[in-house]
């Protein structure tokens, strides 16, 4: 390779793709919940299956600090997001 040349791109790191699909599932629900429209169970379960793995996956044979806190902040995030939406959905329904 030609020093001068840069390498082809790679792929996204497996955490960062799994966070990134988390992020994509809430704001999908969060559409739903602002058209007053049933979540899709399939949502759910994925949700809670990327969930599980950034829970039980490690980086490189050891939890990475930078996977942990990313992990806890989509989970910060999606208790936010699902009492904001639960809030929403009791309101609709008085």
């Amino acid at each position: 390779m030609n020093p001068t040349t840069k390498p082809p791109l790679g792929l996204k790191p497996w955490y960062i793709a799994t966070s990134d699909r988390m992020h994509d599932i809430l704001a999908a629900m969060q559409r739903y919940v602002q058209d007053s429209r049933e979540i899709p169970g399939e949502w759910i379960t994925e949700l809670a299956a990327l969930n599980a793995i950034m829970s039980t996956m490690k980086e490189d044979g050891e939890p990475s600090p930078a996977l942990r806190e990313g992990r806890k902040a989509v989970l910060i995030e999606c208790e936010e997001r699902w009492c904001e939406m639960a809030a929403k959905r009791l309101e609709a329904e008085k």
